[in-house]
């Protein structure tokens, strides 16, 4: 038997809907890539990546309570711009504290070795979660 949910598709998505979908990640990325820069000159580099992790645990705290169509605004939407932002703010950060304390003479390699590391995070991270759906 299948769900409301489990049976929705794009072309049962209203003009508003997707709308919604599409404000949510250009106001966020936005706003928080501003901003994520100017963190270091007034918080410590721990202090800023302990609360973009923080960010992140709240929102997957809210994600397993939406699950159902009129739970959007209360947990997928607040769980979607927490979890955005902080993200960003630690990769962005995550970044600068790792430049911040490298050696210039090793700089390059330290900062190949991060992105790999990024890389190979979101290609295995994908692999594991299209494993475990299908």
């Amino acid at each position: 038997m299948e769900s409301r949910v489990d049976s929705l598709s794009i072309s049962d998505l209203s003009k508003e809907d997707l709308r919604h979908e599409s404000v949510n990640p250009i106001a966020t990325n936005t706003a928080n890539t501003l901003a994520a820069g100017y963190l270091p000159a007034y918080f410590s580099h721990r202090l800023i990546l302990i609360f973009g992790l923080l960010l992140s645990i709240v929102a997957t705290i809210l994600l397993p309570f939406a699950d159902a169509p009129d739970t959007y605004w209360r947990f997928v939407f607040p769980a979607f711009v927490l979890g955005t932002s902080g993200m960003i703010i630690v990769t962005t950060n995550g970044s600068i504290a790792l430049f911040a304390y490298t050696p210039p003479s090793v700089a390059g390699t330290v900062g190949a070795v991060f992105t790999c590391a990024l890389q190979l995070g979101s290609a295995v991270g994908l692999a594991a979660v299209l494993s475990i759906t299908t």
